[in-house]
């Protein structure tokens, strides 16, 4: 994945603030407090509540990083890192993790973020009577306890070294939505998302823009920098890409698929191209009909 920004200091922040691992770092001589930046989406984000998306695109989970936290994040070597969970243990065979959480964190609806609200969150997914197509990914999942306020323990039906690092994609699975919010809002909760995040929603027109405002109550006192996200979905590449030279954004996502821009950015001075590379899968979904044959 590719992401061309316009080279201005504002979009540099951004990378490594909102949706980066110096999100959790100490101050960096370059960065400074205020400004927003303007950021050009693949698709339309259609909600945020698992119920009702199931799970989270691309659009969705870039949203998602901001308004939410994980129970943990990777670092820039790709290690699981403390986030709401400040440290974790697991049984021998790996099949039990056990989460301490970070004390006295509350969601951007005042309500406080504690074991049973990331029990909650899971129960709610896992139930049948949800039907909820995000059930399948946390099938692995046996149940999630919450023995005390500040401790959640993750019982899964086979081993799992790694379960620390899986749970820190911002995916309709693992970030932490206030149970609060989903309760009193009902079927309105989808578009009115509540959570842990440094951004808070402050408006969303559909189709148009989503602007997201500095939580000045985040738990990670000094961030985030900026003071404003606007989110536009832009699911042409070319109309993206000439958003991002005309200035109507400051960054847009791209991939190996239209290479053509990604080499017009990278000859263009005014803008920057970074890059990473790391784990991930290619997905296609094949409807099929195993049919019983009459003898």
């Amino acid at each position: 994945m590719k992401a061309a920004i316009r080279s201005n200091a504002f979009a540099r922040i951004f990378l490594s603030t909102a949706f980066g691992i110096a999100l959790f770092a100490g101050p960096a001589s370059g960065q400074k407090q205020g400004g927003s930046i303007t950021v050009g989406l693949e698709l339309d984000i259609p909600g945020f509540d698992p119920l009702k998306v199931g799970v989270f695109d691309t659009s969705a989970e870039t949203a998602a990083a901001a308004i939410f936290d994980t129970l943990t994040y990777l670092d820039h070597k790709g290690q699981p890192q403390p986030k709401l969970a400040l440290s974790w243990t697991h049984s021998d065979d790996f099949k039990t993790w056990t989460f301490k959480l970070r004390p006295s964190v509350k969601f951007q609806d005042g309500t406080p973020f504690n074991a049973e609200a990331v029990k909650a969150n899971f129960d709610r997914q896992k139930d049948p009577a949800n039907k909820c197509r995000c059930a399948f990914y946390i099938a692995f999942i046996h149940d999630v306890q919450a023995p005390d306020e500040l401790t959640v323990v993750y019982n899964l039906n086979d081993p799992s070294v790694n379960l620390p690092a899986i749970i820190t994609l911002q995916s309709s699975n693992n970030v932490i939505q206030s149970p609060m919010a989903w309760k009193t809002k009902g079927d309105d909760y989808s578009r009115n998302p509540v959570g842990t995040g440094p951004y808070i929603l402050k408006s969303w027109a559909a189709g148009d823009r989503m602007v997201l405002e500095r939580n000045p109550d985040y738990w990670n006192k000094g961030h985030p920098y900026l003071d404003r996200i606007v989110l536009k979905p832009l699911p042409d590449a070319q109309s993206r890409f000439a958003s991002l030279q005309s200035g109507e954004a400051d960054i847009v996502w791209d991939d190996e698929y239209d290479a053509d821009n990604i080499q017009k950015a990278q000859k263009d001075s005014r803008m920057t191209v970074h890059t990473y590379i790391g784990s991930g899968a290619q997905v296609y979904a094949f409807r099929m009909c195993v049919c019983a044959r009459q003898w």
